[in-house]
């Protein structure tokens, strides 16, 4: 739940990423979620007021991202990272 991947269309050719970071006890979210297409690794970490988010999007998938902040994005397979404060 805190990593926030979940499949939103079958075998994971779309899927979604929400990452849950307002728990003031968990610092650190770092997880692999296994699919048809390939490994989507995903997490964060906070340090201080600064949120560092990572998504790995494997080959062939498409990822809908939802940020702390609200902002919406979608991205293809790659690597991303995002800063939010």
């Amino acid at each position: 739940i805190l990593a926030g991947v979940t499949p939103t269309q079958p075998g994971w050719t779309r899927f979604a990423f929400a990452p849950t970071t307002d728990d003031p006890r968990v610092n650190r979210v770092n997880a692999e979620v296994p699919t048809p297409e390939g490994l989507v690794q995903a997490g964060w970490a906070r340090e201080k007021n600064q949120t560092t988010i990572h998504l790995v999007v494997p080959p062939g998938t498409q990822a809908e991202v939802t940020l702390p902040d609200r902002t919406n994005h979608t991205v293809a397979a790659g690597r991303h990272e995002w800063s939010v404060a």
